[in-house]
């Protein structure tokens, strides 16, 4: 998938994606879920709306064979298909029965027509411990990306190294999820923990912490709760 212009022109916290790079899906992931990338979260939704936004309109023939997704032809249509992927992320959330959440973009950023609650987030956080390969991503500690760059025909390879902002994953029986933080929201994290003495599973989210450390914290003080 190739960055594009508009995937990068967002505020907050980065993976330092550059218009132009190739990343694939699970580099992009990676830098989604570890730095918390707001550019990696855009380019997914460009991309993968892309595919949603034709499979509606019938034209799933286009992408059979599809190997790779190039956008910089197609500017004038990305916010369309960001849109795609935005629905696309509310009709989950419809399934889910989160009843508290409407999204309005893939990064989490604030905005009016945009919340959650935390039981939500702990619905949500529930469903994700359920689906294939999830947890790798969410208790990865560090990861090397190798991102393509093709300029005049020269293809180079730069790597990007992400490190995880969840410092409970440095605790026994913390299997994390994922860490956020917004003004308006405060410090937000989603846990998964596994108690290792019985193996009680427990999912703890906190929201509206008073800073990005205070996250970590109120989760070890919720966890003394239950």
């Amino acid at each position: 998938m190739r960055v594009t212009l508009t995937a990068i022109d967002v505020i907050g916290t980065l993976a330092e994606l550059e218009i132009g790079e190739w990343l694939n899906l699970y580099d992009l992931l990676q830098g989604l879920m570890l730095p918390s990338g707001n550019d990696c979260a855009n380019v997914i939704a460009e991309n993968l709306g892309a595919l949603l936004f034709f499979d509606k309109m019938g034209e799933k023939n286009m992408l059979n064979g599809l190997k790779s997704i190039d956008l910089s032809e197609d500017y004038s249509n990305i916010r369309l298909y960001t849109d795609t992927f935005v629905r696309y992320m509310n009709s989950i959330a419809r399934e889910l029965n989160m009843r508290s959440t409407l999204f309005s973009n893939p990064h989490g950023l604030s905005g009016r027509e945009h919340y959650s609650s935390a039981e939500d987030m702990a619905l949500l956080s529930a469903h994700l411990l359920n689906v294939s390969l999830v947890e790798q991503f969410i208790e990865c500690r560090s990861h090397e990306a190798k991102i393509k760059i093709s300029n005049n025909n020269q293809i180079t390879i730069r790597s990007a190294v992400w490190e995880n902002t969840n410092k409970l994953l440095e605790k026994p029986g913390f299997k994390g999820i994922k860490t956020g933080h917004t003004v308006n929201a405060g410090g937000c994290l989603s846990s998964y923990y596994v108690n290792p003495l019985n193996g009680e599973r427990l999912i703890i989210v906190v929201m509206g912490c008073k800073s990005q450390e205070a996250r970590f914290s109120d989760t070890e003080a919720t966890l003394e709760l239950l």
